[in-house]
């Protein structure tokens, strides 16, 4: 099987995710290895915070009242003078030439300025700073002083994290992650406060936040942040054993949650806004993939198969259908026979067939479909019906599509291997049964069906179900709002309850 791309540890987001794609020739040992200084392009290209840089620029800041408090010198006053100047005519080549002169004054003004006005200014000037100069990010490095475990220059950015003016949280948060990139050592202090920070804008409904905007750049700087093995291995280390539970003690959050929940955004935005949303957490999980730990697992502690699949299917944008399969690819190389397992019960082959059948013109996505068809297909041909049905059990979405659904037969005949290892199988069945905010209704409606079919054909099933719980989750469905589940809940009920305990 072809090796999986390796995302550019060295590579920023925004070059990486303009293309979907690292380098295709990376080894393994190059992805995994130790941050080279880059060429950091700013990562947070967005319509709100160009819209408010634009009205920060044609605002006069009274840096002479600073001057006569004696908070800059009169030739830091100069400097600040030239530099609005540069920012508005985009010729900043002079400020670049006194680079670390810059740096170390807009690091101090960080420190010691309060008000939130000038505190905007300094940022934005700062900002035009690294993007002029993104192969001079050092001039950073002995800027301002350290404070306990973490270095120059990012205390006064971290603690402007927690300020209530969007823009200056924001803007903190870019620069930071920019530098922290750049870094051939990262700093695991700056690397876990920047999660932290991300996690919580996260947490908050975009349109409660700069204009719509805090979810996609917190999401296009966990992107960026993944981008290193560093980041990599920290929100991976955050992420727990299984299921998102018994997480180790760790200073980092728990995002991969976060994630998945983010490719159910069906009624959050409109179409462009909610396929940018799944784009951008698509590429955190792809880059998040290339390490192996995390690509073999994933699915079995987060269910990501049947969501990735679903998000792909519905796509709009060709980019989006890329990224799904690219996750695929890595999770095959990660753990080739378990996760074909997974990916066939959540119908990924046919998906991947069906993205071939469009003939869509990117040699990237074609020779990523013909790894993962390749993969699927030569698994599928080893798998019985039973092992199709325990994929499909697993992935946590059921499909009508699957004849054995409607097979009393099947169920006569695999009865009792539902109840190999402690029941494995037939509690998984069962948890199906149990609602969640994502939960679709024909998994629903047909996870009520093969119970009932189970409970015909096998002697003993309703003492089975009853210590799983079965009932209590049938009972709850019989309300459910959709006929079909309903309808399947009820005839589960009165078999339920009309069988013998033998």
């Amino acid at each position: 099987m072809a090796a999986a791309r390796r995302p550019p540890a060295q590579a920023p987001l925004i070059s990486a995710a303009m293309s979907g794609r690292g380098d295709a020739a990376a080894s393994e040992k190059r992805a995994e290895a130790p941050l080279e200084r880059i060429d950091p392009l700013i990562p947070l290209e967005n319509a709100w915070l160009e819209r408010t840089e634009t009205k920060l620029r044609a605002r006069e800041t009274p840096w002479e009242g600073y001057q006569r408090a004696g908070l800059v010198s009169n030739e830091e006053l100069e400097m600040l003078r030239a530099a609005v100047r540069a920012g508005r005519t985009g010729n900043l080549d002079d400020v670049v030439q006194r680079g670390a002169e810059y740096a170390r004054l807009y690091v101090q003004l960080l420190s010691k300025l309060g008000h939130a006005d000038t505190i905007q200014q300094v940022l934005l000037l700062a900002g035009d700073l690294v993007r002029a100069a993104p192969k001079q990010l050092d001039v950073f490095a002995d800027a301002g002083e350290s404070a306990g475990d973490v270095p120059a220059p990012f205390p006064p950015l971290l603690k402007l994290l927690a300020n209530e003016d969007a823009y200056i949280s924001l803007k903190s948060a870019q620069i930071a992650t920019v530098l922290l990139r750049a870094q051939d050592a990262q700093s695991r202090s700056v690397l876990v406060q920047l999660l932290q920070y991300i996690a919580e804008r996260l947490s908050r409904e975009s349109a409660d936040y700069a204009e719509g905007n805090g979810t996609p750049i917190a999401l296009t700087l966990l992107g960026e942040l993944l981008c290193s093995a560093n980041g990599r291995a920290c929100v991976w280390e955050a992420s727990g054993t299984a299921n998102g539970q018994d997480a180790p003690a760790t200073d980092a959050p728990n995002l991969v949650p976060v994630l998945v929940a983010t490719l159910h955004t069906e009624g959050r935005a409109g179409d462009a806004e909610k396929q940018q949303l799944q784009y951008l957490a698509l590429f955190c999980l792809w880059t998040l993939t290339f390490l192996r730990e995390a690509g073999a697992a994933i699915d079995q502690r987060f269910g990501v198969a049947a969501p990735l699949v679903h998000v792909g299917r519905t796509a709009i944008k060709h980019k989006v259908t890329r990224m799904v399969v690219a996750i695929f690819r890595n999770m095959l190389v990660a753990a080739r026979d378990e996760n074909a397992t997974r990916l066939l019960g959540a119908k990924a082959l046919s998906f991947c067939e069906s993205v071939q059948d469009r003939k869509i013109a990117d040699k990237d996505l074609d020779d990523d479909l013909a790894v993962v068809i390749d993969v699927l297909s030569k698994r599928l041909e080893l798998m019985t019906s039973y092992d199709q049905y325990v994929s499909e059990l697993h992935s946590g979405r059921l499909s009508a599509d699957n004849p054995v659904h409607s097979s009393d037969e099947f169920f006569k005949d695999n009865a009792e291997r539902l109840l190999d290892n402690q029941a494995r199988d037939l509690a998984q069945l069962v948890a199906l049964l149990r609602p969640s905010a994502h939960s679709d209704p024909t998994t629903l409606a047909l996870a009520c069906a093969d119970l009932g079919r189970f409970l015909h054909v096998f002697d003993g099933g309703r003492r089975r179900l009853d210590k799983l719980g079965a009932k209590a989750s049938i009972l709850e469905l019989v309300d459910h709002p959709d006929p079909s589940v309903k309808h399947h809940a009820l005839q589960t009920l009165a078999r339920l309850v009309s069988t013998s305990w033998r």
